[in-house]
């Protein structure tokens, strides 16, 4: 995804003429790297994953600020790094930016967290997986995915491009063509390290956001 809009008089890149100052897009990358950074320096693997990550374990034990911590919390270099990469494409697209990213970033997010919940506590109850009561979601996977479902109701026929493929697609068709990824993964690999309940829960969030907010746009 490489394109650039300017919405609202906030450009990606900084201000809106009177001198340089981060947009809200990148507000919410600096909060993501500080989280990360924090993390790693004043707490163990063991403490990240115990108050910052979501499981039903968690907020069995009462923790449920982890539906909103989560979504800011990575668990290592490169999985910060995918997930600001594609949040900054993403954010490069919201329609009325200043606005609607940070809503919609925490909106889709707990939606995410919830799902993965939902799904993990079906799992370790019903399914009977009790390993799954275990199991802790971190990163910000799901707010975006959630993001890109709300700018494909938005902007569903913009053409993005994908890494360096040398064409380009339709927005509608690439944000489709994941969520059925998403779903044969769900179907096939409930024990992937990359939660796909949650990148589906955030993707329900963000068509939820555009529902909620669909008389508020300008189109």
């Amino acid at each position: 995804m490489g394109r650039s809009y300017r919405h609202g008089g906030e450009s990606y890149f900084g201000g809106d003429g009177g001198g340089f100052r981060l947009t809200g897009i990148q507000k919410l990358i600096a909060l993501n790297v500080a989280v990360f950074v924090l993390s790693n320096i004043f707490l163990t693997r063991e403490e990240m994953v115990t108050y910052l990550g979501v499981s039903v374990h968690n907020l069995r034990e009462g923790r449920l600020h982890t539906l909103l911590t989560s979504m800011f919390t990575h668990s290592d270099l490169l999985h910060i790094f995918m997930n600001m990469y594609a949040l900054s494409q993403i954010g490069r697209m919201m329609p009325m930016t200043r606005r609607l990213l940070w809503p919609g970033y925490i909106f889709c997010g707990l939606v995410g967290s919830s799902v993965y919940i939902l799904d993990k506590w079906i799992g370790s109850t019903i399914l009977n997986r009790p390993h799954e009561y275990y199991s802790v979601g971190v990163g910000a996977s799901g707010a975006i995915f959630g993001l890109l479902a709300f700018v494909t109701q938005v902007h569903p026929f913009i053409p993005v491009g994908i890494f360096f493929l040398p064409f380009q697609f339709k927005l509608r068709s690439v944000f489709y063509s994941f969520i059925a990824f998403e779903c044969y993964r769900w179907y096939t690999n409930r024990d992937s390290s990359v939660s796909a309940s949650g990148h589906l829960g955030g993707a329900f969030g963000g068509l939820l956001f555009f529902l909620l907010n669909r008389k508020r746009l300008l189109f």
